[in-house]
């Protein structure tokens, strides 16, 4: 018998998935925080992320102001319906200089999880 002590155990001692897609918000390209940013996906484990699924949302709508995090956010959640993946969503508020990122993973079933 498995107790549930023990299944969560067993699911928080999976590697880490790499996140497939990047999702930028609120930067440029041509900004300082988009090339800080850059510099450090490049020398990490994410630069294995492809330019053809790296989405700078800046680039085909502009900055979208304080609604950043939630555009992105819906974004990633969308794409993951047709690609099922991790998503690394980075953003960055102008207003006040805070950059948020998060992983936006699809529901795993249970016999994945090994719950």
């Amino acid at each position: 018998t498995l107790s549930p002590s023990s299944a969560a155990s067993d699911v928080y001692k999976r590697q880490p998935e790499t996140p497939e897609h990047l999702w930028l918000s609120g930067m440029a390209a041509d900004s300082d925080e988009y090339l800080a940013v850059m510099k450090a996906i490049s020398s990490s484990s994410l630069s294995r992320i492809e330019p053809q699924t790296t989405h700078n949302l800046h680039d085909f709508m502009g900055y979208p102001g304080k609604g950043a995090v939630w555009i992105a956010l819906a974004a990633a959640a969308q794409a993951i319906q047709q690609h099922p993946a991790h998503h690394l969503l980075i953003c960055h508020e102008q207003q006040n200089g805070k950059v948020w990122n998060m992983v936006v993973s699809p529901v795993a079933s249970v016999k994945e999880s090994g719950l």
